[in-house]
């Protein structure tokens, strides 16, 4: 199980890789990667084909097939590892007053193929600066100066009364300048703002395999006001000490900004 898994799992990413490659400029990468992409696909189809045989078979082999995932998936956060090389094509730093524009072009592009997007989340960046509701905003830019990524941080309120808990997001990068490791740097000089202001900890709504590098999971008796139940897991936190936050979580009415969901 384990070996199938594991070829699984590396097939997946060759074959985004070589496929991504067959678009290169360069003609003779193109044309190995449109090879490379066949024979790719033959071992990814085989694994895909055994993993779910596995998985739908006995009780043990489903059992050594769901061990397998649980050994092998925190492996899959170095795939988007950046490079020391890509670590040096942009840098991080806070929000200036004439980025606002640039944010926003970031934003509506970032979400616009988005699934359930609303394309109104450029809204609750605005809302937010609006309201000075955003202790943390911070953008990446690129060498020439272009923001290419941003993220920022506001308060949330805990049924509980607790304080110094903030909600994470949006987070936004360029369609172009994606899996190259920006959301990354920008996640982790986000946190360490926070902590550096003495935040308690963040929750956020997102994918629990993304965030998962960071620290965030789900978190019993936790839950975002509003959210379906179907999309439970999708909320997810990060406590900076010992405190575990409980109860409902509203985030700033910013978030509501020209109907778009929380």
């Amino acid at each position: 199980a384990v070996t199938i898994v594991r070829n699984f799992l590396y097939g997946a990413l060759m074959l985004l890789l070589w496929e991504a490659l067959q678009k290169s400029k360069d003609a003779q990468l193109a044309a190995i990667a449109g090879k490379s992409c066949k024979e790719v696909r033959y071992h990814f189809r085989h694994s895909r084909d055994w993993l779910v045989r596995l998985g739908d078979g006995t009780a043990e082999s489903h059992a050594r097939t769901q061990a397998a995932l649980k050994h092998l998936m925190p492996y899959t956060q170095e795939y988007w590892a950046p490079s020391a090389i890509e670590n040096t094509a942009f840098e991080v730093r806070d929000e200036h007053a004439g980025d606002a524009a640039a944010i926003d072009a970031v934003t509506q592009a970032a979400f616009a193929h988005a699934p359930h997007s609303q394309q109104t989340v450029h809204h609750i960046v605005r809302a937010l600066r609006a309201a000075d509701a955003m202790p943390v905003s911070l953008v990446a830019v690129d060498a020439g100066g272009a923001v290419i990524g941003h993220v920022a941080a506001s308060p949330v309120r805990l049924a509980d009364g607790r304080a110094g808990w903030f909600g994470i997001g949006p987070l936004s990068v360029a369609p172009e300048q994606q899996r190259r490791g920006v959301g990354q740097r920008l996640m982790h000089a986000l946190l360490e703002q926070l902590q550096a202001q003495g935040a308690a900890g963040c929750v956020l709504l997102g994918l629990p395999v993304y965030y998962a590098r960071f620290g965030f999971a789900p978190q019993q008796g936790l839950e975002m006001d509003g959210l379906p139940a179907e999309h439970a897991a999708y909320f997810q936190a990060l406590a900076f000490g010992a405190e575990r936050p409980r109860g409902v979580v509203r985030y700033h009415p910013a978030f509501g900004a020209a109907g778009a969901a929380a």
